[in-house]
């Protein structure tokens, strides 16, 4: 019944939602509004679910969500800055290498490859 209302949900959200999340790419907006709508497409799902899964996976989740997050803001907000050559030419080769693997992180660990 989740996994119905879950595609569901988002397949009302279109395309945008639904093909990253079939790639295996989550994305923080996708995810958000796929859980929001599940709860207002089927509210009585929700309740009961988080009841049988228990508090401490729910509290787990929400810090890996978080960290999702984090990792959205910084893709979005930090990556055009620190990726200019002006900036990096500054940089020794191996502050650069450094940089770079962490503007793939953010990327990647943002869904940001889709």
């Amino acid at each position: 019944k989740v996994l119905r209302s879950n595609f569901k949900t988002m397949d009302k959200l279109g395309k945008g939602v639904m093909m990253p999340f079939l790639q295996d790419v989550i994305q923080v907006g996708g995810l958000f509004s796929t859980i929001a709508g599940m709860s207002v497409f089927d509210p009585k799902l929700v309740p009961p679910l988080l009841l049988w899964v228990g508090p401490a996976p729910v509290i787990g989740w929400t810090r890996h969500f978080a960290a999702l997050a984090l990792y959205s803001v910084l893709h979005a907000v930090m990556a055009p800055l620190v990726s200019s050559d002006g900036y990096q030419s500054s940089l020794s080769p191996r502050d650069r290498f450094l940089l770079r693997r962490r503007l793939e992180a953010w990327k990647y660990g943002s869904g940001g490859d889709y």
